[in-house]
């Protein structure tokens, strides 16, 4: 006598697949933390190679960090600091300037056109209006280091004049962007690889910082300090660009209470 095999009925069934939705709802975010961890920890090396080219710059350069400035009423600029760096050949790979979190941010490969067949550094680095190739990356500078010194009023700081470098930005996670935008994506996002400003306005607030430190990994940036470490701040675009203090950019400034 053959017994006959028992079927999954319906409800049997759709307990399976949620119970199997469920798993995989539980997995999914640990696999996405789990890759924007290592897509973090690729941003910090990179970061801390910028961040090496940059002191070997200064130690070969008057103690200056790269500059990006206006040549007098010419109209035209230097190349960025990434430029001046591809230049002069301390940091040639264009690719560490990609934040691996930021690959679909808009213009995020244009760095890499320098390896283009015909680029000349020496013509195409230098601005003549519009933007350079270098413009949109994905770290930025502090301000006080590569302000334009256009007749010499607003000179920057040497960066090897830098106290209490350990608590002084130097390069950091940006884009072209405010607070506000950023949420809504409108502009599309880009990186911002000129400056970072150094304080918000009192009067405007944190909605309107441009560029801003970008928050790109779980809202946290990573920061790059004048003594050369590195390290993931939490909300930096507020907590440590959106201030008016200068503790954290003025690199002459000693005092945290101003």
């Amino acid at each position: 006598m053959n017994k006959k095999r028992p079927n999954f009925t319906i409800i049997e069934l759709l307990i399976v697949i949620a119970i199997m939705a469920i798993l995989a709802a539980m997995l999914f975010p640990a696999l996405n933390q789990a890759r924007e961890t290592a897509r973090r920890g690729k941003c910090i090396g990179q970061l801390k190679e910028i961040s090496n080219a940059c002191i070997m710059y200064a130690d070969d350069f008057n103690g200056y960090f790269p500059l990006s400035t206006k040549l007098g009423a010419s109209g035209i600029y230097k190349p960025t600091y990434a430029g001046i760096l591809y230049i002069t050949r301390n940091l040639t790979n264009p690719r560490v300037y990609i934040c691996p979190t930021a690959i679909s941010y808009q213009d995020a490969e244009q760095c890499l056109k320098v390896k283009n067949y015909g680029f000349n550094p020496d013509v195409d680095l230098w601005e003549t209006g519009g933007n350079t190739l270098f413009d949109w990356i994905h770290y930025a500078p502090n301000n006080y280091y590569v302000k334009y010194a256009q007749d010499g009023s607003d000179a920057p700081v040497k960066y090897l004049q830098t106290r209490m470098p350990s608590v002084k930005v130097m390069l950091a996670d940006s884009v072209n962007s405010n607070p506000t935008e950023y949420v809504a994506n409108n502009p599309p996002r880009r990186g911002s690889g000129r400056t970072l400003i150094n304080t918000y306005s009192s009067s405007a607030g944190y909605a309107y910082l441009r560029p801003m430190m970008d928050p790109r990994h779980s809202n946290s940036s990573n920061v790059s300090w004048a003594d050369g470490h590195v390290s993931t701040e939490k909300e930096a675009w507020k907590n440590i660009q959106g201030t008016i203090k200068k503790y954290r950019w003025d690199p002459l400034e000693t005092d945290s209470k101003k």
